[in-house]
């Protein structure tokens, strides 16, 4: 999002409440074509291929829709591949590859992931994920579930809050990845082990606008 906050970014889409970008960003909400262009035009994107796409999640009138994805198709060059041909491999899906305790990019990414979506689980829906490596301090929280080392993959679509899951959560001066709680509107930062309390962040909402992603992929570095 260029390194934009949501008040930033809200602003330049003219949208009044940030609460709604944040919405939209996790996937609980549809944009208006309008609004959908504004947040293109805020991020130096392609005005016409996020109208195509808020009309398609829209699932409104059928040939609507399918004029839509045709447009979506010639944005991102993709061909179709002939009748009675052999199928084309599905699309790789690329990950930025971002400093740790980051989740956003001013600049194109200089380095990226892809994965193949064949070989991740059925159930699995990335929302714009992001990917880091993780260091000793980032994995103190979350050990033994994570090591240094590891390569974690965020995804965004991180609500309802699971027990069982690692969060990638915005602190006031970074991101930081940490088992969670929820508990009577307020996100509260599971201690590490052998340390005491837990720290609750001020509440913004729900989902809470702290929440960053949950981590869904996670690579164990075998060169140790």
């Amino acid at each position: 999002m260029l390194g934009l906050s949501l008040s930033a970014l809200a602003g330049r889409a003219g949208v009044r409440a940030p609460s709604h970008i944040h919405h939209i960003e996790k996937g609980e909400k549809v944009p208006s074509e309008k609004i959908a262009a504004g947040i293109a035009r805020a991020l130096g994107d392609d005005e016409e291929l996020y109208r195509a796409w808020a009309r398609v999640r829209q699932r409104g009138d059928y040939l609507v829709a399918r004029e839509a994805v045709q447009v979506i198709v010639q944005r991102l060059e993709w061909e179709a591949p002939a009748a009675g041909s052999v199928p084309a491999p599905a699309a790789l899906i690329r990950v930025p590859l971002l400093d740790e305790g980051s989740d956003t990019d001013a600049r194109e990414p200089q380095k990226v992931i892809r994965l193949d979506p064949a070989t991740l689980p059925p159930d699995l829906a990335l929302f714009r994920p992001f990917a880091w490596f993780v260091s000793a301090d980032g994995a103190r929280r979350v050990m033994p579930r994570l090591e240094p080392r590891d390569l974690v993959v965020v995804t965004r679509n991180a609500w309802p809050i699971q027990s069982d899951e690692i969060y990638a959560v915005r602190t006031a001066n970074r991101v930081m990845l940490s088992w969670v709680r929820w508990l009577n509107g307020t996100l509260w930062l599971l201690p590490a082990q052998g340390d005491a309390g837990g720290e609750a962040l001020p509440p913004t909402g729900s989902p809470p606008m702290a929440l960053a992603g949950r981590v869904a992929i996670v690579v164990r570095y075998r060169g140790r």
